[in-house]
């Protein structure tokens, strides 16, 4: 059975221990549960439509990601129903009815919201007849503690951010007429006025699209963050964003054992878990609880020991342990663990890299009476630049999973490309340069455990492209030439050539950010790569953060968990019953 399936009964029968209805409902489910029957099992008199309620109010992530299986059906049967709900309605605008009860206090705060956003935070049930809602909200109820309260909902069907649809021919309660929307559904809040004839508090909401002002950046944000599919990973990340770092551990570590030691997703869990123990030491340390600072941190380094030796990770493991040192007074040991930092950095981080500087710095105030680390460090943070420096390793055994190779017969000689190359290293760790044809392609014949990125000039490209393209290890192809349209030309039969470039600016922020993608994709560790770009993301997330506050998260939340892959015979079944 699928492990998703499982949770969900799990949960069911653990909620519902003891009562006999439910355990034969959740029996049923277990027997007789199809993806088609989705939406007709949520609209059952049973726990189900409970259990989502209740997870989703209550932001209850283990019982979320219980829930995931059948959320997702919802989602994919709703998504299947929507649009034959749009065909059905064209370009009318129909309206929706919802009866709630409010707290006097969520009540009064909704009347201070004209014009602000409102997110459903669970499966919205809605009614296109009036009357029902009308009569429900006048029904019994105590006025000291509720208000009666009627949505009334204009829907436009060219705002979509999540799928709704009317299941009137799905539900278990057909006189209903219901239209329900997924979860994560976000309305405006246009209006709250008491209605004389209808005796009750109306709440005038409109549907919200992606196009919406105030939601753009927000889903721009939730896709650069989330690409087509997630996992554990994905969702233990989400956690470390929203501050839950125990929940965050606990997803890494069930990832982990669900995975072989050889998994490359193993490294990404493993940085993971070391970026917690970073958070929580240094937490601790401004907390002056200097001995779970020092738990932290040497669990932080246990789980570093996975890694290469030379790995950045581990020597932010070291500087964070010599950091706690210096606090303490133990300067010795302070500078024993920065000196073990600073090696590691030179090695595996770009020239002037602000980590390297700090622990340089850091070791200078601690042995003023010491030469500079720049005269003896065995290895200069960055030699001086005469030419371009020609790479010295004997090894083509590197810590990065893609490196650069640039291959152009001027690479050495000319004004522009000393400059680009300049810009390059400061934020790539590792790029080889070849002005001789043979001797670049004899090296990228030789690299058989890491993925190339080619820069290459428009002459060489012409030759050497055909030759090289179907390799393994050829990742993607630059061809930064001076003539664009010649040499889109032979290109254009190469999917590996991402672009054609003639300006150096546009050259290193599309490797960039390329880079950004497949390090997403691709590989657990990227590159090294600070550029205002990767800041601007950054200063978008915490300036979404600050205006949409929980909306953010729990969309985020929502897509992870519908991304999420399990067994694929529901849903074949569900396409295969629709089709």
């Amino acid at each position: 059975m699928d492990q998703a399936k499982m949770d969900l009964l799990r949960l069911w029968r653990e909620s519902y221990d003891g009562v006999k209805r439910e355990l034969e409902s959740a029996d049923q489910f277990e027997k007789e549960f199809q993806a088609s029957d989705a939406i007709r099992w949520y609209t059952r008199n049973c726990a189900l439509y409970k259990l989502i309620g209740r997870a989703c109010n209550t932001m209850n992530y283990n019982n979320l990601y219980a829930l995931r299986f059948f959320i997702k059906y919802v989602y994919l049967q709703l998504q299947e129903q929507h649009y034959q709900y749009l065909k059905r309605i064209d370009k009318y605008e129909p309206i929706v009815y919802r009866r709630q009860l409010m707290s006097h206090e969520d009540f009064e705060l909704f009347k201070t919201k004209i014009r602000v956003l409102y997110p459903i935070k669970s499966l919205f049930s809605t009614s296109k007849i009036k009357e029902v809602s009308i009569q429900f909200a006048k029904g019994n109820y105590d006025n000291s503690k509720h208000v009666p309260v009627m949505f009334e909902i204009r829907v436009e069907p060219e705002k979509v951010t999540l799928p709704y649809a009317d299941i009137s021919n799905l539900s278990s309660f057909q006189h209903e007429e219901e239209v329900l929307f997924m979860i994560g559904t976000i309305f405006q809040v246009n209006d709250v006025h008491y209605s004389d004839s209808e005796k009750i508090w109306i709440i005038k909401l409109s549907l919200c699209g992606e196009d919406h002002p105030r939601l753009k950046d927000m889903i721009d944000y939730i896709k650069y963050e989330i690409k087509d599919t997630a996992n554990l990973i994905t969702l233990a990340d989400f956690f470390i964003k929203i501050g839950e770092y125990d929940m965050a551990k606990e997803y890494y570590r069930k990832y982990e054992n669900q995975l072989s030691i050889n998994h490359p997703d193993m490294k990404r869990v493993w940085q993971g878990l070391s970026n917690i123990a970073d958070i929580q030491g240094n937490y601790f340390i401004s907390m002056n609880s200097h001995s779970k600072a020092h738990e932290c941190f040497n669990e932080q380094i246990d789980i570093c020991r996975n890694l290469p030796s030379h790995h950045p990770q581990v020597g932010k493991c070291y500087a964070n342990i010599a950091n706690l040192y210096e606090l303490q007074g133990k300067n010795n040991l302070a500078l024993e663990n920065y000196e073990k930092a600073y090696k590691i950095f030179t090695q595996s981080l770009p020239a002037y890299h602000p980590d390297t500087t700090k622990i340089e710095q850091s070791i200078e105030n601690l042995s003023p009476k010491k030469k500079s680390t720049k005269e003896t460090s065995n290895q200069s943070i960055a030699p001086e630049m005469t030419g371009i420096p020609e790479d010295k390793s004997k090894t083509n055994t590197i810590l990065e999973t893609f490196l650069i190779v640039w291959l152009d017969a001027n690479v050495n000689k000319t004004k522009d490309n000393e400059e680009t190359y300049k810009v390059l290293r400061t934020s790539i760790n590792y790029l080889k340069t070849f002005d001789n044809i043979q001797e670049g392609e004899t090296y990228i014949q030789s690299i058989h455990r890491e993925k190339i990125i080619l820069i290459v000039s428009g002459g060489f490209g012409m030759e050497i492209v055909p030759r090289i393209h179907d390799f393994e290890q050829i990742n993607c192809i630059y061809v930064y030439c001076r003539n664009k349209a010649r040499h889109e030309q032979w290109s254009k039969d190469y999917s590996k050539v991402k672009s054609v470039i003639t300006i150096r600016n546009q050259l290193v922020e599309e490797i960039i950010e390329d880079q950004k993608i497949r390090n997403k994709t691709e590989d657990s560790f990227p590159m090294s790569i600070l550029t205002r770009t990767a800041v601007a993301k950054e200063t978008t997330a915490k300036d979404i953060a600050k205006e949409m506050g929980s909306i953010l998260w729990f969309q985020l939340l929502i897509d992870v968990l519908l991304r999420m892959e399990h067994t694929d015979d529901a849903k074949t079944e569900l396409i295969a019953r629709l089709s």
